[in-house]
């Protein structure tokens, strides 16, 4: 299923794009409308979250420019691809500062808008493999979403989980084990309350390992031959690549 929202002029405009997406997705689709930014902004931060995957967004509009709308949802939802709309060319020079997935000129044309949502909805599932999104419940319950490669280590107290990048920390309630089953194979669990992302490993003691930022993490004796037996066979593949 793909979530999908959609901010143009009317609702006329949505419903002729609405339209067009239900001819190549349907019925693998929700759609929601929005012919405002704040309607449109508040529909992904307080309604759902941000549990979106595509934003078609037009580059004029009447309460605000598309291309700030994009900016302010990607801040804080990355993970969610933007297709900016257009009846005219002129405003066109800024889009590429978010590194928009498409952009449609209206009126929209079956093919183009085909061809759009094809190459996002591929390019969301190649993302999967780079994202990792949670339910996060600190502050107030929203998806956040970091990317793979940022994640140095997560470690958890019961309930109480935290996910360190080189700069934040995610909190949220979770178990260390539900975190797991969650990564690929490039991290490992090296003692009850830590995972360690193998690409951040800077060298691995007796008993503890020393991450590239300088952080040192514990090893469990009880896991210390299936970390070192994991790490080498990393190192390997990583090698051959």
């Amino acid at each position: 299923m793909v979530r999908i929202a959609v901010c143009d002029k009317t609702m006329q405009d949505c419903i002729a794009l609405e339209n067009c997406l239900r001819r190549v997705l349907n019925p693998n689709i929700v759609i929601a409308k929005h012919t405002n930014a704040f309607s449109f902004e508040s529909y992904i931060e307080d309604d759902i979250k941000g549990h979106l995957d595509v934003a078609f967004i037009n580059l004029v509009l009447e309460d605000k420019r598309g291309i700030d709308i994009a900016q302010q949802v990607l801040k804080q939802y990355p993970h969610i691809k933007i297709i900016f709309m257009t009846e005219t060319l002129t405003p066109v020079k800024d889009i590429f500062l978010i590194q928009p997935q498409y952009l449609l000129i209206k009126p929209y044309e079956q093919n183009y808008v085909t061809d759009a949502i094809i190459k996002t909805v591929k390019k969301l599932d190649e993302d999967k493999s780079q994202y990792l999104v949670l339910k996060a419940k600190y502050g107030r319950n929203c998806i956040i979403s970091i990317r793979l490669s940022d994640i140095y280590y997560a470690s958890s107290d019961k309930r109480k989980l935290e996910i360190y990048t080189n700069e934040e920390v995610y909190e949220m309630n979770m178990k260390l084990n539900d975190l797991e089953v969650k990564l690929p194979n490039q991290f490992v669990r090296c003692h009850q309350s830590y995972i360690v992302n193998m690409d951040k490993i800077q060298m691995i003691h007796k008993d503890e390992l020393v991450l590239y930022n300088d952080e040192v993490i514990p090893i469990s004796r009880s896991r210390a031959s299936l970390l070192n037996e994991k790490f080498n066979e990393y190192i390997n593949v990583m090698q051959e690549e």
